[in-house]
């Protein structure tokens, strides 16, 4: 996924026109005259006409600008606001201006309209533009206006704040609301956007972003919020309440792109709405699209279009780390809660997600860190933890096979995840690459589960190259599920390296009909066609299943029809035939250590069920409670 719309903007026009005498400025179509013979050091006013205050900007030599009425002070407080009138084009400085430093009034009064307020620079000095109080309404409804918009294609740093209780305002597409800009891919410098209070909405358009940071040189994306509301609505397409990004894919660059949110609420509620993202076309292994949730709240909603004549509804994650289909990229993407909360109400809207479908690794990751967090997840196919690491093709070939890989993780240490949607996990992990891993980890923290479909813990590698192991490990927590076919654990492949539970301690409970408590599961793909040719129908599946229970676990399957602990492989389809009956394959043999308590649930419920093709061993130890 690219940052399409922010990254095609064009170069800010200049809109100098040399007089006799002195220079006469255009802004937007107000235009104001200069008095020649201006020293190095003077300051010049830009006086707007068509006010009746006469507003004015003001920026010296040295490249340090303010707007507003000449009569106002420059520093609060503000007894008297006389030329409330507001820019209603907007307050742009072009390069030719030379103007790298913008301070708004701090005055409740100041209002610009038009096309917001934009700052480009073309020189080496860094770009600040800071905005406390006031209204920034970008009206002009064409794409690309921004509201407040510090940009550079010199060597400098670029900044854009807001704080207090100022307000942005945009209703078109592609913009940012609060935007920081380099666009100079030999730039070593940050661009940062830092939003510390006031409100920012978006309504309309497509690829909009409101606190927005991009570069394509060597620094850093920052992205930020510590406090305020965002309120994203209305929109077509991929809109970021927070977005951090970075275009630069030499092999030399090592930076961030970073989404950081410490504070202050997201509230989105359009299609393809993301509360935070962070994205890179980095390909060194240095490099990494990082979002971390520290505080605040992030409430997603992905509202349904029409497209084709179909309704569809997009995807509104709360967090998210991406790397997109660069080839041969080892780049990072992760994403991490340390506290806050977050609700995610539409279908394939997680909670914290990582994606990489370069050969880098993706890490999804909760604890509680900086304060209390929690994660609710409300529709289909929507994870609480969510991380994939799926390369989209076949990459370059290292004696003679693929070298796609790629580390999927979840982990969660500490926190509450609740799945009240279908086909979900409170914690997931896919890895599709020839080499890929896939691990999802719980230490500590709680997960309920009440769809249908739905699975506490799920790691799954989908790949039938690949020989790596795919494994869930529990140390401690508690897990729920309530509704039927919901899984405490499931651990799959459709590769042939091993499937792995090891249950240290903690609860698994299940109460749902056909719920196991832990299920290792051996996939086969192609299936027809493996079990025609192998010598037995069982052969289709590949994998070694291993699952161990230690002294503090705990697993009860209440439900009918649930076993406490499964082996098994899956259900294929003996040929082509439609009609054909469906056989339950085994696992390619089994290990099953127990110290613990399982249970097993009524009717054809059992503690432990193994099916295989090949021999396998279960080892009950003393200490262990073993009830079907």
């Amino acid at each position: 996924m690219t940052n399409a719309p922010l990254d095609i903007q064009p170069a800010l026009r200049a809109r100098n026109v040399l007089v006799r005498g002195g220079r006469l400025t255009k802004f937007k179509g107000q235009v104001a005259s200069i008095a020649p013979g201006l020293s190095v050091v003077a300051t010049v006013a830009v006086l707007f006409s068509g006010s009746a205050a006469q507003a004015a900007c003001t920026y010296d030599s040295f490249g340090f600008a303010q707007c507003g009425p000449d009569a106002i002070p420059t520093v609060p407080p503000f007894d008297t606001f006389p030329g409330n009138d507001p820019y209603v084009d907007g307050i742009v400085f072009t390069e030719a201006m030379a103007v790298h430093t913008l301070t708004l009034p701090d005055h409740p009064e100041f209002t610009v309209l038009g096309e917001g307020v934009d700052v480009t620079y073309g020189g080496d000095e860094n770009v600040l533009v800071q905005m406390y109080t006031g209204t920034v309404d970008a009206k002009n409804n064409h794409d690309g206006n921004h509201g407040v918009s510090a940009r550079t294609t010199g060597r400098g740093s670029v900044d854009a704040r807001l704080s207090g209780v100022g307000e942005i305002t945009t209703n078109h597409g592609e913009t940012g609301a609060l935007r920081a800009r380099i666009d100079n891919g030999n730039n070593e410098a940050d661009a940062t956007a830092d939003m510390a209070g006031g409100t920012i909405t978006m309504t309309n358009g497509l690829y909009n972003e409101g606190v927005s940071a991009f570069t394509s040189g060597f620094g850093n994306a920052i992205a930020k919020m510590s406090d305020g509301l965002i309120v994203t609505k209305e929109g077509r397409h991929e809109t970021f309440a927070v977005n951090a990004s970075v275009h630069n894919n030499s092999a030399d660059y090592k930076g961030r792109a970073e989404a950081l949110m410490t504070g202050g609420e997201i509230r989105t509620n359009n299609f393809q709405g993301v509360g935070m993202r962070a994205t890179t076309r980095g390909i060194n292994e240095e490099a990494e699209s990082f979002v971390h949730m520290s505080g605040g709240k992030i409430t997603t909603y992905g509202e349904e279009v029409e497209i084709n004549g179909e309704k569809k509804s997009g995807f509104a994650h709360a967090i998210s780390a991406q790397l997109g289909d660069i080839v041969d990229s080892k780049a990072k993407a992760t994403a991490l809660m340390t506290g806050g909360e977050i609700k995610t109400n539409s279908n394939n809207s997680s909670g914290v997600r990582a994606e990489n479908e370069g050969l880098g690794n993706a890490t999804a990751e909760m604890n509680e860190e900086d304060g209390l967090s929690f994660i609710t997840t409300n529709a289909n196919q929507s994870h609480g933890l969510q991380a994939f690491a799926t390369p989209s093709d076949e990459w370059s070939t290292e004696d003679g096979r693929a070298t796609a890989a790629g580390v999927a993780e979840a982990k969660m240490s500490a926190g509450t995840i609740t799945i009240n949607g279908v086909n979900s996990s409170g914690m997931y992990a896919q890895a599709n690459g020839v080499l890929g891993t896939a691990l999802v980890e719980m230490r500590d923290g709680k997960i309920t589960v009440n769809g249908e479909g739905s699975y506490g813990l799920y790691s799954r590698i989908d790949n039938p190259d690949n020989d790596e192991e795919v494994k869930v490990k529990m140390i401690g927590g508690s897990i729920e599920t309530n509704k039927s076919a919901s899984y405490g654990i499931l651990a799959d492949t459709s590769g042939f390296g091993d499937v792995t539970v090891d249950m240290d301690a903690g609860t698994v409970t299940t109460r749902g009909n056909g719920s196991h408590g832990i299920w290792a599961e051996s996939e086969a793909q192609a299936l027809a066609n493996r079990v025609r040719t192998a010598p037995g129908l069982a052969s289709g599946s590949q994998a070694k299943a291993f699952v161990t229970l230690g002294t503090h676990a705990r697993v009860t399957a209440e439900g009918v029809d649930s076993d406490g602990i499964r082996v098994s492989g899956n259900l294929v389809t003996v040929d082509q035939n439609s009609l054909s009956p469906r056989v339950m394959l085994g696992a390619r043999g089994f290990d099953i250590d127990v110290d613990g308590t399982v249970k097993g649930g009524a009717g054809n419920g059992a503690a432990i069920r193994t099916m295989s093709s090949d021999t396998g061993t279960i080892d009950i130890a003393s200490t262990a409670n073993v009830n079907a």
